[in-house]
């Protein structure tokens, strides 16, 4: 670890424990944090950066989210640096439909259901075929959890991602622009 990481590590754990309970967080980082300070938290957590333009507003990482590995995760700041949103994509070990529902989405919305209650909004359509199930996925229907939380709301969705060729599970997290 570098100097500067070290240094920009100490600054973040100061700011969080100056934080309001009211933000919401990833990893235990509050949103809203710069986006510098942010990103060498995620590394102290073990996640690795990917990619990362600061002037742009994002930092890239791969590494474990509630114990699924090999997820991407994205931070996007705001126009003033400051962590506005991060999405995760969370893949099944094995390929199929019923792969990403039940090990992956399944998990996670419990877990996500245990911290923040009851979904705000449910939209859940997993039933029939395999081929009528893949059908509502590409069309960004079939399964959607909302959670509205102090400082943001969490969002856990399946979707297709056609460059990869894939379902992925996708949690957002995110704060209102102020």
């Amino acid at each position: 670890m570098t100097i500067l990481s070290t240094i920009l590590a100490f600054f973040a754990a100061v700011s969080v424990s100056q934080q309001s309970p009211d933000r919401l967080s990833f990893m235990d980082i509050p949103l809203g944090e710069p986006l510098y300070q942010f990103s060498a938290q995620l590394e102290n957590k073990g996640l690795t950066l990917v990619d990362a333009d600061f002037g742009k507003g994002y930092s890239m990482f791969s590494g474990v989210y509630e114990s699924h590995p090999d997820c991407s995760i994205v931070a996007s700041a705001d126009t003033e640096g400051n962590v506005k949103d991060v999405t995760v994509m969370v893949k099944a070990a094995t390929k199929g439909i019923q792969a990403i529902v039940k090990d992956v989405y399944e998990p996670l919305k419990k877990s996500l259901s245990q911290q923040y209650g009851v979904p705000l909004a449910q939209i859940e359509d997993l039933n029939g075929r395999e081929r009528d199930i893949r059908k509502k996925l590409k069309a960004g229907k079939g399964a959607t959890c909302e959670y509205i939380v102090p400082g943001g709301t969490v969002l856990l969705t399946i979707s297709y991602d056609a460059l990869v060729g894939g379902y992925f599970a996708v949690v957002v997290y995110s704060q209102p622009v102020r």
